[in-house]
């Protein structure tokens, strides 16, 4: 009786383990498994798992040395994960929501504190910026919000934004 009952759980962890799994599924977690960006001051172009990504609007440093990070083109060139974006221009806030994950993050320009969900968190340096138009982000929060590791390659004056991957 007990073999019958682990063939059977055999069995069904196979048929399991081919039923199709959808586009944005596949999407999610081979972004989530390795995704490096490579984000150069002062440049056009990051580069995401090694290719080359024209942007329109580049990072840059502050008089503080905080790398700013342009909001809306990491989201598409870093493929974090599909989301929308509200802009309240009376109150100079961008919020992003995270579809399928439920998750909502709220950021003002001019301001260090920033919402995750229910809770408010600061920035450990610099704050958000509002700059022609581009809303943009230290680097740091982006960790902090999106579960990247953040380093920073002086030579090349490059910030490098590495997913940590999801443990399911």
């Amino acid at each position: 009786m007990r073999i019958i009952k682990i063939l059977s759980l055999a069995v069904l962890m196979m048929v399991i383990s081919t039923l199709p799994v959808s586009a944005k599924e596949f999407k999610q977690d081979t972004v989530s498994a390795s995704t490096e960006i490579r984000v150069p001051i002062g440049k056009d172009y990051f580069i995401v798992n090694g290719v080359k990504q024209e942007t329109k609007v580049p990072a840059y440093l502050t008089d503080e040395g905080v790398t700013m990070i342009p909001l809306r083109t990491f989201l598409d060139l870093g493929n974090v994960e599909d989301y929308e974006i509200d802009w309240y221009p009376e109150r100079k806030t961008v919020r992003v929501i995270f579809l399928g994950g439920g998750r909502t993050a709220f950021y003002t320009a001019g301001s260090n504190r920033y919402g995750h969900n229910e809770y408010y968190f600061s920035f450990e340096k610099g704050k958000s910026e509002l700059v022609n138009g581009v809303f943009y982000l230290p680097a740091r929060a982006f960790g902090k919000t999106f579960n990247f590791e953040i380093a920073w390659e002086q030579e090349s004056t490059t910030a490098i934004i590495t997913k940590i991957p999801k443990i399911y």
